[in-house]
């Protein structure tokens, strides 16, 4: 079986998690981010696609790659992720990021949680994440680490 995993990240989480999943699946696994140009894509047996959620927005090149590609990826075993802190707004941010075809015919679909690498921001936004993060009536984001093993055993039946 050969996988394809796609991924948009703004600070590393992401394209962490992608590096996790391409590790726990079985077979030919490609790790390719969705703002290169992406080819062959008729090529795989199974598509995995999954992006940040930054100030409640999908990453951009994540969205562009699911429209683009969607006839293809309905001819596919195709799975969904999204890295974000709202958890409880997972079915919403999958709307904002993926055609809802895309959706329905989803094999699978997990929230991987979220962490905020403010090593990788400039000032400005981590002036507001150490602001949010003081916020104490909202839950500390978190990994989800056996969201991930989920996703993926799903993809090694």
């Amino acid at each position: 079986m050969k996988t394809l995993i796609v991924y948009g990240s703004k600070y590393g989480y992401t394209e962490s998690c992608a590096g996790k999943l391409k590790d726990m699946i079985k077979g030919e696994v490609t790790v390719a981010n969705a703002k290169d140009k992406i080819r062959n894509v008729e090529e795989y047996d199974n598509v995995l696609i999954g992006g940040s959620i930054y100030m409640t927005m999908p990453n951009k090149h994540v969205k562009a790659f699911a429209q683009k590609k969607t006839k293809v990826l309905l001819g596919k075993k195709v799975g969904l992720f999204l890295c974000c802190g709202g958890v409880d707004k997972f079915d919403e941010f999958l709307a904002k990021t993926f055609p809802a075809e895309i959706i329905e015919s989803a094999h699978a679909k997990e929230c991987f949680g979220g962490k905020m690498n403010k090593e990788n921001m400039s000032g400005f936004h981590k002036k507001i994440v150490e602001m949010v993060e003081q916020d104490k009536s909202q839950p500390p984001m978190q990994c989800l680490e056996e969201n991930i093993e989920k996703l993926a055993a799903k993809f090694n039946l």
